[in-house]
Parts: C-alpha cells; structure tokens; sequence
C-alpha cells in the first residue's frame, strides 16, 4: 500500500483483486500500469525467499519426501508382497479400492508393516478402528486391488 500510494497508483477493487478486477478497473483507475511491474518484483521476492527458505531450513513441501524409496515398476504392483505387507493372507478379510486408496477389512490392523508398504510405493496407512484401513497408494489401487483379490482367491 505505500509503494503505491508513493508511486500514484490508485486502483479500486472489489472481491478478490485479481485480473477481473484490475481489468474492469482500468478506466477508473490512476496509473494502472504500473501494477504490473510491481506485481513482477513482489513475485520474484516472494520466489526468492520462499525458495531459499525451503532448501535452507528444510521445510517439507507438499510431493516431496525424502524418506519416500526408489520403486521399481515391478515391485510396486506385486501382490504377494503387498499380501505380506499387510499382515499375510489370513489377516485380510476384504478388499476394495476407491481412486486412490486400496480399503480394507482386516483382523488386526497392528500385524501391517509400514516400511514394507512404503518400499511398495504407498504414500501412507489410515487406520479406521483395529479391523479398517486404507493404503493411500495412487491411481494403480484399484489394480493392485484387483490382483490381491485375485490372489488370496
């Protein structure tokens, strides 16, 4: 607000200040243009420090995870180590998939290796009660899902 004040920009906006505004304000406003370079520095300001604070500080950042492991297509999709991860066949009850999650119904949710799943190419486990999990693994769960199914049958 002082940088523009100082510059002599005055421009009006209503709901959100985004381009709808800024054009439909154009006529009305007092040197309007002179957003637009001021708009190109706060936004390399803004990459700037955001960008050195993320490396220096090692903030986490949403798809970025240091821990994740290097999957190999082939291991990702087998379902007999999945079936193992999960407890063994005789801890698995049901199996379901949604979008992205591989839902199940299991006896004890304790018996899953978390570390054997994530080498798998899972971003997570949700425990729902003791007997109800989901596996967050991405657009392959149903496929995954598929195969168990088709191997404890």
């Amino acid at each position: 607000m002082v940088i523009c004040n100082s510059l002599g920009i005055l421009h009006g906006f209503g709901f959100s200040a985004g381009l709808i505004d800024f054009v439909l304000n154009w006529g009305l406003a007092t040197k309007p243009w002179l957003l637009v370079p001021l708009i190109g520095a706060y936004f390399v300001l803004y990459f700037v420090i955001f960008y050195f604070a993320i490396k220096v500080f090692k903030l986490p950042t949403p798809a970025v995870d240091d821990e994740e492991s290097k999957v190999s297509p082939e291991v990702g999709l087998d379902p007999v180590a999945y079936i193992e991860a999960l407890g063994g066949e005789s801890n698995i009850v049901s199996v379901d998939a949604c979008i992205t999650r591989l839902r199940l119904g299991v006896n004890d949710c304790s018996l899953f290796n978390e570390e054997a799943l994530k080498a798998l190419g899972s971003k997570g486990v949700v425990r729902i009660g003791k007997q109800s999990a989901q596996v967050i693994l991405g657009p392959k769960a149903e496929s995954i899902a598929n195969s168990i199914k088709a191997t404890i049958e």
